[in-house]
């Protein structure tokens, strides 16, 4: 019964991406298809990133790091958990500004993007659909301006999260991410 349970855990489990190479996300449908991907979240470190808004408050959310190619090119592809393993999405962060966009290949679930300024200033924010897995050249989601960070959520949670244009987020480090502390 616990190797059922393991198995049925790890189904729930696989990826996202961003894109000078599209190959993206996943984030939230009821049904998924049989052929779906599944990757794990292993590998990527959970951070806390930080959302002020324009009034000055702030919140806090625990989310998965994707600052490096490898990572930030699978991102949330292949992910069919909508709880993202009890993540509240995944921050990207480059090392320069870019305006490559991000697609939905090989990603199951619905997300949001937010684009972000090297200041770390929320520019502007897109809903992304998943890419049908018979779908040679799926859409890209590019922003009208350069961005440092991008942040994805399950479709439709960045307003929950703070995550509108104006607003600014800032990375912080793990030690509040743990496991049953977020």
């Amino acid at each position: 019964m616990l190797a059922v349970a393991a198995v049925a855990l790890l189904g729930l489990l696989a990826g996202c991406g961003s894109s000078a190479d599209p190959s993206n996300r996943a984030v939230a449908p009821t049904t998924l298809p049989a052929d779906a991907p599944t990757q794990s979240l292993a590998g990527f470190q959970r951070i806390i990133v930080r959302v002020v808004a324009a009034d000055g408050s702030v919140v806090q959310h625990c989310m998965l790091l994707a600052d490096r190619e490898a990572l930030r090119r699978q991102g949330l592809m292949g992910i069919t958990d909508p709880g993202l393993d009890g993540n509240d999405g995944m921050l990207f962060v480059f090392d320069e500004n870019g305006t490559d966009g991000f697609w939905m290949k090989d990603t199951v679930l619905p997300l949001s993007i937010a684009f972000a300024d090297a200041h770390g200033t929320i520019t502007e924010t897109s809903a992304m659909d998943p890419c049908p897995p018979e779908t040679q050249d799926c859409p890209v989601y590019r922003p009208t301006e350069p961005y440092r960070m991008a942040v994805e959520v399950a479709q439709g949670r960045l307003g929950a999260l703070g995550l509108e244009p104006g607003a600014r987020i800032e990375r912080g480090d793990g030690s509040a991410c743990e496991r049953g502390q977020d």
